[in-house]
C-alpha cells in the first residue's frame, strides 16, 4: 500500500493544473469562495439546486492556496485517496488481501478515475461516499451494531449534503434491505439498524431542510434526471441508449482488458458458491448502476463514474500480481498521456468513443483554454494600476473563472458588466466613460448588450479554434451622449 499510495499521489499531483479550469469547476470554485467569505452567502449554491458542503471545502482550501484551481483539485485528490483506501478495505475484508491490493492498484491507474480525482468537481467525493457507504452497510450486515448504523447514516447524510445523486445510495440500501429481509426475516434487528442509519442521515441534512430555497429549486434537478411522470411512461429508448452508452464508457475508459476481467469476475461469482457479503456487494452494484441508467436523461462519464469503483473488485479477484501489474502498465500509459498532454488524451479517446468529452474539456466553450491567457494579458496591460475586469451575468467559463482567479488580485477587480444591470436604457447613450480602465472578458462574441461600447483587443482561441475567449476594452474615443460609470 505504500507503493500504491506513492503511485496514486504521483498520478494525481503531477501537473495538477495543466488541464485548464473546466466550466463547472469555475462555478463551484467561485461559489465556494463566496459562501465562505461573504456574509449571508453560506447556502448561495442552493439557488441552482447545488448542495454546498463540498463548495465550503473548496472555499476553505482557497484560503490556504493562492491558485483557486489547485486548491479545488487538491480536495478531489484527498477524496480520491479515501476512495482508494475504501476499496482496499473492502477487498481485504471480503475477498482477501491480494484482491485489496490489486483493486487499489487498478483504481490508481485507470484514466477515468484519475481524471475526476484531478478535477474540482463533486464526482470524486461522491465516489468516496459510495465506497464507504457499502463498506459500512456490509459491516452492519455482519455485526448488526448501532455503531455501524450511525457511521452509515453520517456518510449517507454527508453524501446528500454534497450532491443530490447520492439519493441513489439511499434507494439502493432500501431495496437491498427489503431483499435481505424477504430472504431472512430473522434480520429484523438489521432492518431496524438500517432505519437508524436513515434517521441519522436526516439529522445531518437538517440544515438543508431549513433553507427555503432548497425546497423552491429542488424540482430543477429534472434538468439532469427523468421525472416520475416520465419514468411512469417507461422510456425504453432512453434506457437502452443509457445502457449502450454505459457499456461504451466502461469499455474504453476503464480500459478493455480490465473491463473484460470485471465481466469474467461477475460471471464466475454468480456461478460459484460465494460468501453472502460478496453476493450482497454484487446486488448492491447492479441495483445502484441500474438506478443510474433508469433515471439520468443522458448518460455520460461524469454521471457514471461515482458508481463504478467497486466494480474493480471483481476484476482484481480474478487476477494475480503479475497479470494485474501488466494490466496496470497498459492503463497507466493513458494516465501519463492525460497528465502530460491532456489535449492528446481527449483526442485519443475521441477516435474510439463518442463519450471522450473532448468538446467539453478541449475545444468547446466550456473548456478553460484561453481564460488564464486573457487574465494574464490584462495583467500585463494594466501595469499594476487599478483595473475593472468585466464579464456578463452568466455561470461558467469565462465568467466564474474570472471571478475565481481575481478574488485575490490587488489591482484587478472582477465585476459584472452587463446591459441588464443598468437602471437606464443604454440605447439612449453613445458612450460609456470610466475613470478606472475597464476590460471585458467574453465567451466568444457574447457581449451582454455592450457591443457598441467595447472594442476588441485580442482573441485567445481554444485548440482547433472552434471557440475562443475574447478580451475587449471600453472605447475611449467616442462622441455623443455619455454615461459616466464611476
Amino acid at each position: 500500500m505504500l507503493f500504491i499510495s506513492a503511485l496514486y499521489f504521483l498520478t494525481r499531483l503531477v501537473n495538477p493544473t495543466l488541464l485548464p479550469i473546466f466550466n463547472d469547476e469555475a462555478i463551484y470554485l467561485d461559489w465556494g469562495w463566496r459562501e465562505i467569505n461573504l456574509k449571508g452567502q453560506l447556502f448561495f449554491s442552493l439557488s441552482d439546486a447545488k448542495q454546498p458542503f463540498l463548495m465550503w471545502i473548496f472555499g476553505l482550501f482557497q484560503k490556504i492556496f493562492s491558485d483557486p484551481l489547485l486548491a479545488g483539485r487538491l480536495v478531489s485528490v484527498i477524496t480520491g485517496y479515501l476512495t482508494l483506501w475504501g476499496l482496499y478495505c473492502l477487498g481485504k475484508k471480503y475477498f482477501g488481501r491480494k484482491t485489496g491490493l490489486i483493486v487499489g492498484l487498478f483504481y490508481t491507474v485507470i484514466p477515468l478515475f484519475s481524471l475526476y480525482d484531478r478535477q474540482a468537481l463533486m464526482e470524486s467525493a461522491l465516489a468516496c461516499i459510495g465506497i464507504w457507504t457499502v463498506y459500512f452497510y456490509l459491516k452492519l450486515y455482519q455485526e448488526n451494531k448501532a455503531k455501524e448504523a450511525i457511521f452509515l447514516g453520517m456518510i449517507l447524510g454527508l453524501g446528500f449534503f454534497i450532491k443530490s445523486s447520492s439519493l441513489i445510495f439511499f434507494i439502493t440500501i432500501l431495496l437491498v434491505t427489503v431483499w435481505l429481509f424477504i430472504k431472512n426475516k430473522k434480520k429484523l434487528i438489521f432492518s431496524a439498524n438500517v432505519f437508524l442509519a436513515f434517521l441519522v442521515s436526516q439529522i445531518i441534512v437538517l440544515p438543508l431542510y431549513f433553507q427555503k430555497v432548497f425546497w423552491q429549486v429542488l424540482s430543477t434537478n429534472n434538468r439532469f434526471s427523468l421525472t416520475v411522470g416520465e419514468l411512469m411512461r417507461l422510456p425504453f429508448l432512453a434506457w437502452w441508449s443509457n445502457l449502450v452508452g454505459a457499456v461504451e464508457i466502461m469499455f474504453w475508459q476503464i480500459t478493455p482488458p480490465i473491463f473484460f476481467l470485471i465481466i469474467v469476475g461477475i460471471v464466475i461469482l454468480i456461478r460459484k458458491e460465494k460468501k453472502s457479503e460478496q453476493k450482497i456487494l454484487l446486488v448492491w452494484l447492479l441495483v445502484s448502476l441500474g438506478l443510474v441508467l433508469l433515471t439520468v436523461r443522458n448518460i455520460s462519464p461524469r454521471y457514471l463514474v461515482a458508481f463504478l469503483p467497486a466494480l474493480l473488485l471483481f476484476a482484481a479477484d480474478r487476477t494475480n500480481f503479475i497479470i494485474g501489474g501488466l494490466l496496470a502498465v497498459v492503463a497507466i500509459f493513458l494516465v501519463l498521456v492525460q497528465i502530460f498532454s491532456p489535449t492528446n488524451y481527449f483526442s485519443l479517446l475521441a477516435k474510439v468513443t463518442q463519450y471522450s468529452q473532448k468538446n467539453e474539456y478541449v475545444t468547446g466553450w466550456t473548456a478553460g483554454y484561453g481564460v488564464e491567457e486573457a487574465i494574464n494579458y490584462i495583467k500585463e496591460k494594466s501595469a499594476e494600476q487599478p483595473v475593472f475586469v468585466g464579464v456578463r451575468i452568466d455561470a461558467g467559463n469565462p465568467e466564474n473563472a474570472v471571478f475565481s482567479y481575481l478574488y485575490s488580485s490587488k489591482n484587478l477587480q472582477p465585476v459584472y458588466l452587463d446591459s441588464r444591470i443598468f437602471n437606464v436604457d443604454l440605447n439612449n447613450f453613445d458612450c460609456l466613460q470610466s475613470k478606472i480602465p475597464i476590460y471585458f472578458v467574453s465567451r466568444e462574441n457574447q457581449l451582454a448588450g455592450m457591443d457598441k461600447f467595447l472594442k476588441e483587443e485580442i482573441r485567445f482561441y481554444k485548440p482547433e479554434k472552434k471557440s475562443y475567449v475574447g478580451v475587449y476594452q471600453l472605447k475611449t474615443n467616442c462622441q455623443g451622449r455619455t454615461l459616466q460609470l464611476n
